[in-house]
């Protein structure tokens, strides 16, 4: 992850969700980011079938931006 931005860092929430209906929801974890680029890893997740990954920016906007 790396913020190609001008302002300060953030957070980001990544779940992936999965199963009959893609009801079934893993957290993988909220995850900072900022201008230095840097991974995460997460255990094997035994997830098979249709999946979908969602991000969620956790950083509020700010008036303006």
């Amino acid at each position: 992850m790396k913020q190609n931005f001008s302002g300060s860092g953030g957070e980001l929430t990544i779940r992936v969700f999965h199963g009959a209906g893609l009801a079934t929801e893993t957290n993988l974890g909220t995850f900072a980011y900022s201008a230095t680029a840097s991974s995460f890893t997460s255990g094997a997740l035994n997830i098979t079938g249709n999946f979908i990954i969602r991000i969620d920016n956790n950083t509020a906007k700010t008036s303006g931006n």
